[in-house]
């Protein structure tokens, strides 16, 4: 008996954990455009993909190295490029949304990044979830590239 038991927890294991894995929210391509001259703003990016069955809002983002986060959306009318602020991120379910120049971006303002190399924003949902995640500061020319529109 005990090792049928055993053998049913190592099924549930290897089929539980793609099952739970795929419920979740990853982020990749996460990165700070490095600050021009002595500016104290700046813009970030990130690719979040919602593996969830449910809508993924995300209200809010802080981090202790900056003094205001904001997600914004390029928009461009009349041949006139303006940036809308956004309330909140939103992705449906099993899919991702991608930020890049001239798109949604963050907007990061007060900046007291000192050197700092990786730095953490932490995303907050509508839920009140925590979700930390971990920045690649990269020159202008690199975020550029970074741009798939």
């Amino acid at each position: 008996m005990p090792a049928r038991y055993f053998l049913s927890l190592v099924m549930w294991i290897t089929l539980g954990i793609p099952l739970f894995a795929n419920e979740g929210i990853s982020f990749n391509n996460a990165i700070i455009r490095q600050p021009l001259g002595s500016q104290d703003f700046t813009a970030a990016y990130v690719n979040i993909t919602n593996h969830r069955n449910t809508q993924l809002n995300i209200s809010g983002a802080d981090a202790p190295w900056t003094g205001k986060i904001e997600f914004h959306e390029t928009v461009i009318t009349h041949d006139r490029t303006s940036m809308r602020p956004l309330l909140q991120l939103v992705v449906v379910p099993k899919a991702t949304l991608h930020m890049d120049p001239g798109n949604i971006h963050i907007m990061l303002f007060r900046l007291k990044l000192n050197s700092m190399s990786n730095p953490t924003i932490t995303f907050v949902t509508a839920d009140g979830e925590s979700l930390p995640v971990s920045f690649e500061i990269k020159s202008i020319e690199t975020v550029s590239a970074h741009e798939t529109h």
